[in-house]
């Protein structure tokens, strides 16, 4: 029995995204395409109003956008993030739109630290890209 993957993976209702797997290179083209869509040029939704609501939280003293949570930092602006674990993997996504800039960081583990160790990760990531 494999001890990773689909078939190991968590039942459907516990995967709001109904258990969603996808190479990490698709992954990058939608966080590439959420990034293009509040200048209007993104193509999974119809128009960058579309894309600011998706990114705006609806209750401001809730960061929480429609799966995103939409919050404030120095190196970005307005920014998006989203992680998330099927208890065996670790991801997280930071995307600044008004920068056209974000990072992603990934882990084959869901062990307790891998959420810190992630966000640390994409920290060095946004601080090596800020030196340029």
């Amino acid at each position: 029995m494999p001890n990773n993957g689909p078939a190991v993976d968590n039942p459907a209702v516990l995967g709001p995204a109904g258990t969603l797997h996808m190479p990490l290179s698709d992954w990058a083209k939608f966080a590439a395409d959420q990034l293009a869509g509040r200048a209007g040029k993104g193509k999974l939704l119809k128009s960058a109003d579309a894309y600011l609501h998706l990114h705006t939280a609806t209750d401001k003293s809730v960061p929480y956008a429609y799966g995103w949570s939409a919050l404030e930092r120095p190196w970005g602006g307005p920014v998006i993030t989203h992680n998330g674990t099927n208890t065996m993997n670790y991801s997280v996504a930071w995307l600044a739109p008004e920068k056209d800039f974000g990072v992603m960081a990934c882990t084959n583990s869901a062990a307790k630290n891998a959420s810190k160790a992630l966000d640390d990760v994409a920290g060095l990531l946004i601080q090596t890209h800020q030196k340029k």
